[in-house]
């Protein structure tokens, strides 16, 4: 679950505006994240690797 709310929620939205943003050449995607996207934190299991996830969304999606 924490998957689906806290990447797939960014990741749907990002892909619904990606194409349109490509072809006007512009626009901007920005994401929320949290320290527990930076490094793992003992006793956030599921919420961790879920904001890691969106991390490297995020660092893909600006290297395209």
């Amino acid at each position: 679950k924490m998957m689906e709310v806290n990447y797939l929620g960014s990741v749907y939205p990002t892909r619904a505006v990606i194409t349109t943003m490509k072809e006007r050449r512009m626009g901007r995607i920005m994401f929320v994240s949290s320290q527990a996207g930076q490094i793992g934190l003992f006793g956030y299991t599921a919420y961790s690797p879920s904001k890691f996830a969106l991390r490297g969304l995020a660092e893909s999606l600006q290297m395209e």
